[in-house]
């Protein structure tokens, strides 16, 4: 009887467990990470006494808040990805009118071969916030790349959209968009 009530509590014990290692990955999974420990919201203040000396701040209107922080050759802290530069816009495009960060922009590094930077930046960021919307070699991708030799890959989330994409036109590039997208109150339309 003493195995039983053991075996018992020690079968209780991991389905405990189990519960809870699966709510903590739930939750991991809802906060995703923007590149150099921002947030969404952050004042054009927050984001120059974040970034300190390492960014070069530009203000569009003082009074307001507005304006943008940028760097140049920094590791973004999203797998082993870094911008040759990247810019991080906080202006008063919502609802409440405040200094807040709303779009995150970026140029990757190209190297020798633009759809190979596409590829491992795509796996990077495929690990780290799952499958884009669509398959960026689809089809229909295939046929936009033939014609306009551009690649895309975007992933829509609740709080953010962001798109990866690789463009062959006139040299390759690569660049990284976040933008937020709960910038406006449903509350407004009442």
């Amino acid at each position: 009887m003493k195995f039983l009530k053991k075996t018992l509590a020690v079968c209780l014990m991991m389905t405990v467990l189990s519960f809870g290692f699966a709510a903590f990955a739930e939750e991991k999974t809802e906060t995703l990470p923007l590149p150099c420990g921002v947030h969404f919201g952050m004042s054009l203040d927050e984001l120059s006494a974040l970034f300190g000396e390492n960014a070069q701040i530009e203000t569009w209107d003082d009074d307001a808040g507005t304006g943008a922080a940028s760097m140049e050759n920094v590791e973004i802290g999203l797998g082993d990805l870094t911008a040759e530069n990247i810019t991080f816009q906080a202006d008063r495009n919502n609802s409440a009118g405040e200094s807040r960060l709303s779009l995150i922009s970026m140029g990757l590094p190209v190297g020798d071969n633009g759809i190979a930077a596409f590829r491992a930046a795509l796996e990077t960021l495929t690990g780290l916030y799952g499958e884009p919307d669509s398959d960026p070699f689809d089809e229909s991708s295939v046929e936009n790349y033939v014609e306009n030799g551009d690649l895309s890959a975007t992933w829509t989330k609740d709080d953010v959209r962001f798109t990866l994409n690789m463009s062959r036109m006139y040299g390759d590039t690569l660049t990284l968009y976040y933008s937020y997208r709960l910038n406006y109150d449903a509350e407004d339309l009442k």
